[in-house]
């Protein structure tokens, strides 16, 4: 999918993305690949549910398969809010140890299950998806935090309408 393919599935959005103020409080700078599609559209569910999929030894058959509903918005609203990891689990009533600062959470999947972007700087744009269902004690674990793709672009690349899959 490309990322007028997926902006195309999301609602239209009145407010100011919010970009500016999102980074100033959280202390990081979004990639440039993310704040695009922000400015596109803000987040938003999406009308139709789309897949990634991408290679896991964790998984029979040989892949990881995330059905992405809704990516979060700057602001706030019925699809939920781009958020600290570590928040977003403390709500889901998970307190694994070791959460690092710099891993937000920007979608979730038909399940609950968390997709996120980490502005880390040694591991800088990585999106990865939180399997909240088997997490663990300590954060991360290779069961519960699977990177996805190198970028956001690189994740939206992955996306299939499910029908398609």
């Amino acid at each position: 999918m490309d990322f007028d393919s997926l902006v195309a599935l999301l609602p239209e959005s009145d407010e100011a993305a919010g970009i500016e103020g999102f980074e100033t409080r959280a202390g990081y700078v979004l990639p440039a690949d993310y704040r695009n599609f922000l400015a596109r559209r803000n987040g938003g569910l999406l009308a139709g549910t789309v897949e990634a999929r991408w290679l896991s030894s964790l998984y029979r058959g040989g892949y990881g398969v995330v059905q992405v509903e809704r990516f979060f918005s700057m602001g706030g609203d019925e699809a939920g809010e781009v958020r600290s990891i570590g928040i977003e689990l403390a709500d889901m009533e998970h307190d694994p140890a070791g959460i690092p600062d710099g891993i937000f959470a920007i979608g979730a999947d038909v399940f609950g299950n968390l997709v996120t972007i980490d502005l880390r700087a040694a591991s800088y744009g990585q999106v990865a998806v939180v399997d909240h269902e088997v997490i663990g004690e300590s954060f991360p674990d290779a069961e519960s935090y699977q990177i996805v793709a190198g970028s956001f672009s690189e994740f939206v690349s992955l996306l299939r309408r499910s029908e398609d899959c």
